[in-house]
């Protein structure tokens, strides 16, 4: 029996390395975005505890995320004031565990912030094309290469997944317990 053979090809139109590196994190995104498909909608906005983490919130984290280290780090520019209103970044703080209540809306919306959040980077990864590019941020101590910066948000976004999918799945187990 012959084997599937599982990949991870570069992205063509692009250097090789940031093409890999993009593809890595378009596939990270499809399997997090597998693996939440079968919660239901009412999980999106569940929280373990007040001010906790739910799917929802974690979601837009991701997005807010990704927007501020394309849009402020690597193109140096300021967010747009209304994308960040809408995404509620201000509000998280995951650092001090204050994670919002989401709005109520079905899953494809926060896909669809994200969508429009993720179609700006690969633009701006298109416009450095150059992944030793460094870029920086005022206030902190370090410089980033846009590698470096790829990388990053591919971890941020495997690591909030396997949250939002702990919350789906103790959303799930509370509600058997209760039947």
């Amino acid at each position: 029996m012959a084997k599937e053979l599982l990949d991870v090809k570069p992205q063509p139109g692009i250097n090789i390395e940031l093409g890999l590196l993009l593809a890595i994190l378009e596939e990270n995104t499809r399997d997090g975005r597998d693996d939440l498909k079968d919660f239901p909608e009412e999980a999106i906005l569940w929280q373990p505890f007040p001010d906790g983490h739910s799917i929802g919130a974690i979601l837009l984290h991701i997005a807010c995320a990704e927007s501020r280290w394309f849009e402020e780090v690597v193109a140096q520019r300021v967010r747009d004031p209304e994308l960040v209103k809408r995404l509620r970044c201000e509000e998280i703080d995951q650092f001090s565990v204050k994670w919002v209540q989401p709005t109520k809306r079905p899953l494809s919306w926060y896909y669809e912030q994200q969508d429009a959040i993720r179609k700006r980077t690969l633009e701006i990864i298109h416009e450095a094309a150059d992944p030793a590019a460094i870029s920086t941020l005022a206030e902190r101590k370090y410089e980033y290469t846009l590698r470096w910066v790829i990388y990053h948000i591919i971890q941020h976004e495997a690591y909030h997944i396997g949250q939002a999918v702990l919350c789906g799945l103790q959303h799930e187990r509370q509600k058997s317990l209760k039947r």
